[in-house]
């Protein structure tokens, strides 16, 4: 189970490096909602990075969870 929990944290971590908020602003497009999309390309970069920031967060905690349970299990 640990294993599983782990590897989904890697995999959503990995998702959200790639994607980098490009999912948020396709989902505002389709709902036809305002999304706070500004022009300032350093308005996207920060963006971005913050998205990839909770990513490389999210496969820190995917590789712990799975070195723990490494270390645990015989």
């Amino acid at each position: 189970m640990a294993y599983a929990l782990g590897t989904g944290l890697l995999l959503l971590g990995a998702w959200l490096i790639v994607d980098r908020n490009q999912f948020s602003l396709d989902n505002a497009r389709w709902h036809r909602t305002k999304w706070p999309d500004s022009s300032d390309p350093r308005v996207r970069r920060l963006n971005s990075f913050g998205f990839a920031l909770f990513g490389v967060l999210f496969v820190a905690a995917g590789v712990y969870v799975i070195a723990l349970a490494a270390k645990l299990a015989p």
